[in-house]
């Protein structure tokens, strides 16, 4: 029997592994993120400084950016008692002059979001099973998903979807035991946080209903219970995303977005997109690259045996597990990450039918050894998949090292069309075009831009940016890819990304995009190009996919 203290060292050891995978190249991009929507979280919790908390954006809605401006505002009262800061507008020019400062700060909080789960995870699964093994497992299960440790390296709303996800499950959890007026409660207001950090935790009504339904109580003496937290669950999304009401037309107008890109074909990267029926997909395509192939069949055959043994506590995860699967595959677009909140539940099912495995034969030495290494057969290969996605992403990302590039050999007076991914700070005349086209496509405030100008005399290299959109953007038109125009306006210096290539997958719909990026690459010098293996966080970049910056100039007009 191993001793407590023993116990606690693995838990320790648990923990602190998993920080170690999580912080492991924290620096190599920052403050380029290879993640789009970390840089957004980021600019929306730097925006609600100027005290406009209206993201205008709700594709993805605000809650996690709320809690940065409260991680920021906490960094800037402690700097001015530091003295570090005298003004608001000193901790904004440090955002300019230091942004790395901001993009670690998130990341360190979504790690220390991470670490929580895991505690959160062991304390569910303790709670609803009572046993301390299937607790310990089902933590062991998540920090080994290959799904969880590429989240956590970013500032993005996948993490803290997962941390709310599993906070307000465990009160479900309280709820389904036990059934206190304030267990119901917070499992709404939890729960109404988490949706309110990303749609997709609205899955996790059907655990409270379930809860509720199945705990073996009178359901007349629950029903103002069943109420109250069905109404928590409103006041929680409001609370984590108050211009839902405040602002509703932009609000219904984001989210009727968010769910259009996700199930029709109007999204315009095709390698995002299911190649064959969305729940076959599932579970040959996005699974076995969230949580490894071996383990997916683990859960998979966990799943299957808990349907047989209907056990109440296994069905209040599978109320949660099966919808949210049946529904995601209806989608055109399913991504591992848009699992990573159900993982966890996941894992503590198959947590369950492994401990009741071994339980078995526990006195059978051979068969129990066995047991083991069967799991870490299972789990090797994810370790590696982890180990290799660290080491990737430890190199500088391509953009950056393109950047530096055209900051040492470019001059400053040079106009240049560049992928929006490279991120040349622009100066003025730049952002006053910038600011034109916004107001002329209706796509924002502008609010950062205008925020940039402020502090442009404390920037270093500044250039006449004219900007090419990557194909997941949704506000590009003609103008933006006219090469001859671009040439008589007397830019020289074109640098094309490697998401460009999804333009020429569909040039029928692109015809425009691959014209231009003909012209480019058949008319110009190729100055210099950038190239290095892409970090594996999609499946589809599995198999040796390429990220490259290559930067083309013109001669003079």
């Amino acid at each position: 029997m191993i001793k407590p203290v023993h116990k606690k060292i693995f838990y320790l050891l648990l923990l602190v592994c998993c920080a170690c995978a999580i912080a492991y190249g924290m620096f190599s991009d920052a403050p380029l993120s290879r993640r789009p929507t970390e840089t957004e979280q980021i600019d929306f919790a730097l925006k609600y400084g100027s005290w406009d908390f209206n993201p205008h954006h709700f594709m993805h809605p605000p809650f996690f950016s709320y809690i940065l401006f409260f991680v920021y505002g906490a960094s800037f009262f402690i700097g001015m008692l530091l003295r570090v800061f005298n003004t608001l507008g000193d901790f904004h020019l440090f955002f300019y002059t230091n942004p790395l400062f901001f993009y670690i700060l998130a990341r360190i909080t979504v790690l220390v979001m991470a670490l929580c789960s895991l505690i959160l995870v062991y304390k569910i699964a303790k709670m609803l099973f009572k046993k301390e093994a299937i607790a310990f497992l089902s933590a062991l299960f998540l920090a080994a998903l290959p799904v969880f440790i590429i989240a956590s390296h970013y500032a993005a709303g996948d993490l803290p979807l997962l941390f709310m996800s599993l906070a307000a499950f465990y009160f479900i959890a309280k709820v389904f035991l036990a059934g206190a007026t304030t267990d119901y409660f917070l499992a709404g207001i939890f729960t109404g946080l988490a949706i309110a950090t990303k749609y997709n935790a609205g899955i996790l009504v059907c655990g409270l209903v379930y809860a509720c339904i199945s705990s073996g109580r009178p359901l007349k003496k629950e029903v103002k219970k069943v109420l109250l937290g069905l109404l928590s669950v409103a006041a929680g999304f409001i609370i984590g995303c108050p211009f839902a009401l405040l602002d509703y037309r932009s609000f219904s107008s984001g989210l009727a977005r968010t769910f259009q890109r996700s199930r029709l074909d109007s999204y315009n990267f095709l390698s995002w997109k299911a190649d064959k029926l969305g729940w076959i997909y599932i579970w040959t395509n996005t699974f076995p690259f969230a949580m490894g192939a071996l383990f997916t069949f683990l859960a998979a055959a966990s799943i299957i045996i808990s349907l047989l043994k209907r056990d109440k506590r296994i069905n209040i995860l599978l109320a949660i597990i099966i919808p949210y699967i049946l529904y995601t595959g209806t989608w055109t677009m399913i991504k591992p990450r848009y699992f990573l909140h159900i993982a966890p539940f996941m894992c503590m099912v198959s947590a369950f039918v492994v401990y009741g495995f071994m339980n078995k034969i526990v006195y059978n030495r051979r068969a129990f050894v066995a047991a083991i290494l069967f799991l870490l057969v299972i789990f090797a290969p994810n370790v590696y998949a982890i180990m290799r996605f660290d080491r990737s992403i430890g190199t500088e990302p391509v953009y950056v090292s393109a950047k530096k590039w055209i900051e040492s050999n470019v001059a400053i007076d040079e106009k240049i069309a560049v992928s929006e991914n490279v991120c040349l700070m622009p100066n003025e005349n730049s952002i006053d075009r910038q600011m034109d086209e916004i107001r002329r496509k209706n796509i924002g405030e502008g609010v950062a831009l205008k925020d940039m100008r402020n502090y442009l005399w404390a920037i270093g290299r500044k250039y006449d940016v004219y900007a090419l959109p990557l194909p997941w953007m949704e506000n590009f038109d003609s103008q933006d890819f006219d090469f001859n125009a671009l040439r008589r306006l007397g830019i020289r210096y074109f640098v094309i990304a490697d998401e460009f290539d999804e333009y020429m997958k569909n040039p029928s719909r692109y015809k425009l995009q691959c014209d231009f990026l003909g012209d480019v690459k058949n008319k110009g010098t190729l100055l210099k190009e950038f190239k290095k293996i892409k970090p594996q966080m999609e499946p589809e970049l599995s198999g040796g996919a390429y990220e490259y910056v290559q930067i083309y100039r013109f001669a003079k007009q």
